[in-house]
């Protein structure tokens, strides 16, 4: 029994959370800068907020005025992302793919616009908080004593802007590790054998329904007359049908070897995928024969009944030992042995991300299906077969109608464009983490090297040349840039159980990965605190010393 919740979402569900959590970290980190420039400004107003306390403004009183500030500020953007979420509603849609379900249903409700007050709100409120703070504390007889400037105690100590900037490049870290190991499983999972011809194989659905086709023999007289049809088509290199496709699941059941039988009839039979075929089905799909041949008419007796099986049902049933002649069965006492006349390439029958299981091939006339799927393999465009394919069938019976047209390579794309999606979006989040990232780190330098312009003047009065001042400015950075990645390294630990779940082929944990990611950082680091390092290097020294 499987919940109705998990059979539509499926895991849809982890993969949209896993984008929400991603969608916050990126919040947190615009936060951030919101917060880092609302301190600068606050800094700024030392006069100002010194003026109101010498009129008689309480502390609470000037805390209200600049959080009343900063909201209507946070509501102001959430107004504005509302809108934008509006313009950008079909464009999501369309990237969405279809294995999530119910994306129809999208849209901007009430529910939505009160999530997006409320978390505009809160985002006013709370990184409002920390420059209201801090603005409140002036105290007139410093700000009278220093005027605009104020001078830093020390070089290294650590400043709530510069907490910010931390916090985000270090989710930041974590974002492009994210982004990266996910972009790398998706090419690993892309680049994947899945055992058939992906570029050349049609497929197209019909169902055998009706009085006419209620005997075994009719349907089989059906398939009988098509195929040859389907081969003579101009640019038709073979053609067969199939009970199911490769990728979509399938039929399966336990079955048991003569020899573990004989020792046991009682023990558990090996679960195994059973499909029906009709015609050169391996050659259709592109599936190589490795042992003996594939299926002839006379493998369809009931008494000694010839199958294909694959790889890996060869291994699984006799490791080590040539299978060919080799018989096993489904359930029964005895079994209906069925005997292994050829082996050929595995299929992943229940997604790309799946290892191949026991299969067996057996005839259309031992087990005739009404429901099955023509294979047609082209020798170019398999597009340009859909009308003379469906021809081929009604000039059969011309009131059977086929459906799912589709490429085995339409197939693929399908199964992989939710992890195409996710990693998409994953990797979108993370340019613009990192662009945040690199505003806050600029945004910082720049106001430390206009707090810094006096000082910075001296220097080069003394002799100091531009890359002396360069150097001290990046070294600032690095130093605010190092401590957020070393965060970052263990928000990378933490996120690997979240993430690992969605990787495949690729560990969680990848050393080269983080070091990537640590680079690429750093040179975000370094180029967003050079603009205002190098022109620090172009203001006169007489102008810097005349700066009050």
């Amino acid at each position: 029994m499987v919940p109705l919740h998990g059979l539509l979402f499926g895991q849809a569900g982890f993969q949209i959370i896993l984008l929400l959590l991603a969608a916050g970290a990126v919040l947190l980190i615009a936060c951030g800068n919101i917060a880092s420039f609302q301190l600068a400004r606050a800094t700024s107003r030392r006069s100002e907020m010194a003026v109101r306390a010498s009129l008689g403004a309480s502390r609470g009183r000037v805390m209200r005025q600049l959080l009343t500030e900063s909201t209507l500020l946070a509501l102001a953007s959430g107004v504005a992302a509302v809108l934008l979420a509006y313009w950008s509603l079909g464009l999501l849609k369309a990237l969405i793919p279809p294995t999530i379900p119910r994306t129809g249903a999208i849209r901007l409700d009430t529910a939505v616009l009160v999530y997006a007050a409320v978390i505009s709100l809160a985002t006013g409120v709370l990184f409002g908080l920390a420059p209201a703070l801090a603005a409140s504390r002036t105290r007139l007889t410093e700000v009278l004593k220093e005027g605009q400037q104020v001078v830093e105690k020390g070089w290294g100590r650590l400043r709530t802007q510069n907490v910010f900037v931390i916090a985000q490049f270090a989710l930041g870290l974590v974002l492009a590790n994210s982004g990266l190991l996910l972009i790398q499983s998706y090419v690993s999972l892309r680049d994947v054998d899945q055992g058939f011809d992906q570029q050349r194989t049609l497929t197209m659905a019909l169902s055998l329904d009706g009085e006419r086709y209620d005997e075994p023999q009719e349907r089989q007289a059906f398939y009988d007359q098509l195929v040859p049809r389907l081969e003579a088509i101009p640019g038709v290199v073979s053609a067969a049908a199939t009970s199911k496709l490769p990728l979509l699941g399938g039929t399966n059941g336990p079955t048991i070897t003569e020899e573990r039988y004989a020792q046991d009839p009682d023990q558990d039979g090996i679960l195994t995928e059973q499909t029906t075929i009709v015609g050169d089905y391996f050659r259709a799909m592109g599936i190589p024969l490795l042992a003996g041949r594939t299926l002839l008419p006379e493998d369809a007796d009931t008494v000694h009944t010839g199958v294909v099986i694959n790889e890996a049902a060869a291994q699984r049933f006799w490791p080590d030992e040539d299978p060919l002649g080799k018989r096993f069965g489904f359930g029964g006492n005895p079994p209906h042995w069925l005997t292994v006349v050829g082996v050929v390439g595995n299929v992943r029958q229940w997604g790309a991300e799946y290892a191949a299981r026991p299969e067996l091939y057996g005839d259309y006339r031992l087990n005739s299906r009404m429901r099955m799927f023509l294979i047609l393999s082209a020798d170019g465009d398999p597009a340009t077969l859909i009308v003379p394919a469906r021809d081929a069938v009604l000039s059969v019976d011309p009131l059977q109608p086929v459906s799912e047209i589709q490429t085995m390579g339409q197939i693929l794309a399908t199964q992989l464009s939710g992890r195409e999606f996710y990693t998409l979006l994953i990797s979108l989040f993370s340019a613009l983490a990192l662009a945040l990232a690199a505003a806050g780190i600029y945004g910082v330098i720049s106001y430390f090297v206009v707090r810094r312009t006096r000082e910075l003047g001296i220097r080069l009065a003394l002799g100091a040349g531009p890359r002396g001042i360069i150097t001290l400015v990046v070294r600032r950075a690095l130093w605010i840039v190092g401590l957020g990645l070393l965060l970052g390294v263990g928000g990378v630990f933490v996120s690997t159980r979240i993430i690992g779940s969605l990787l495949y082929h690729i560990q969680p944990l990848d050393i080269l990965t983080i070091l990537c990611g640590i680079g690429f950082l750093l040179v975000v680091g370094v180029v967003a605190s050079l603009i205002p390092a190098v022109r620090t290097t172009r203001i006169s020294p007489v102008t810097a010393l005349r700066m009050e």
